[in-house]
């Protein structure tokens, strides 16, 4: 994505103002406490995150309990069993 001729990365940036509609904004971004201003039809923003493990609420003590991540794991279909299978 780094090297894509209509993509632009704006990394550790912050989103000051956004104005405009579908497909015609103007954002304000802000890096280094300077303003740019960028014409553009889509914007994607990744603020980056970190798993979270709760000490609160009762995770980890009550098996009830569980993390967003765990409970999709859950009830997710096992992919190994569906790759092997065959529609007749």
């Amino acid at each position: 994505m780094t090297n894509h001729p209509r993509i632009t990365l704006h990394l550790s940036s912050s989103l000051a103002a956004v104005e405009g509609s579908v497909g015609s904004f103007t954002s304000t971004i802000r890096n280094n406490g300077v303003d740019r201003q960028v014409a553009h039809g889509v914007a994607i923003v990744a603020t980056g995150a970190t798993h979270y493990e709760p000490t609160e609420y009762l995770y980890g003590v009550h098996p009830r309990v569980l993390t967003q991540r765990q409970l999709e794991e859950w009830i997710a279909p096992d992919q190994s069993s569906t790759n092997s299978s065959r529609s007749s």
